[in-house]
């Protein structure tokens, strides 16, 4: 359960970046369900807990935060993806 949660809630960034590239609502939809069911990312949880399920939730928030050129998101981002797991620095 606490997978789907996490993965659902990488539609607030990604809505969010979307709202910056002035993407139209319908749009901005398809794309948040589309990152929603994803096979790679909602088939896995289903099962055990994954550190990877964290990735993409951190990974969208940190493009928002250089996006809005923010130095708290962007730092808190990078912080937390930092600490999901030993090769997440290819990420950030």
């Amino acid at each position: 359960m606490l997978q789907a949660v996490v993965l659902a809630s990488s539609v607030i960034p990604m809505w969010m970046l979307g709202s910056r590239k002035n993407l139209s609502g319908l749009l901005k939809m398809l794309l948040c369900a589309a990152l929603l069911f994803y096979p790679a990312l909602s088939g896995g949880t289903s099962y055990d807990l994954h550190e990877n399920c964290f990735l993409t939730p951190l990974i969208l928030w940190l493009m928002y935060g250089l996006e809005r050129d923010s130095v708290p998101i962007t730092a808190t981002s990078v912080f937390l993806t930092l600490c999901v797991k030993e090769d997440a620095p290819v990420y950030v």
